[in-house]
């Protein structure tokens, strides 16, 4: 039914916690499950930006690219227990920009049959339940969402 599965990860357990899920899903449907994480400039980059503003693309592209090094070892790790599963795998980092916009064109332009996501529930009354970019894909994507308010640790 699903022939890709798109996992949205941010790097954090709560996150994670979709992945049981989005697996049991990629094996019942034999998919492929892609993980997926949009880069983010961090505030300290920003910050450290800002005390340096002739060098604020460098210190951006720094930020950036260390960020894409972890974000390779952590799919890295997923990966492999994915494999040992069974599990057919692909991970995909995508550079900055809005994270939901980002998730729902990489969804339209790779034939993604089910968008799976843990929501954060962060601030403000609307998004209690879901989270900001949870919220935003409920509203705008037309494909099937797998969503789960994960645990606190």
């Amino acid at each position: 039914m699903f022939e890709k599965i798109l996992v949205c990860l941010d790097g954090s357990s709560l996150a994670e916690q979709i992945l049981p899920y989005a697996i049991e899903e990629a094996i019942q449907f034999d998919s492929l499950l892609v993980l997926l994480q949009v880069i983010k400039i961090p505030d300290s980059a920003s910050k450290d930006a800002a005390d340096a503003p002739v060098r604020i693309k460098e210190v951006i592209e720094d930020s950036i690219r260390k960020q894409e090094q972890e974000t390779r070892e952590y799919f890295n790790t997923i990966e492999k227990s994915l494999i040992r599963k069974g599990v057919k795998t692909k991970s995909v980092l995508l550079r900055p920009s809005p994270v939901g916009e980002a998730i729902l064109d990489y969804a339209a332009n790779n034939d993604i049959g089910l968008i799976c996501i843990a929501t954060h529930g962060h601030s403000g009354l609307g998004r209690v339940f879901f989270g900001s970019v949870a919220e935003y894909l409920l509203k705008e994507s037309g494909l099937p969402l797998l969503v789960i308010r994960p645990q606190k640790e």
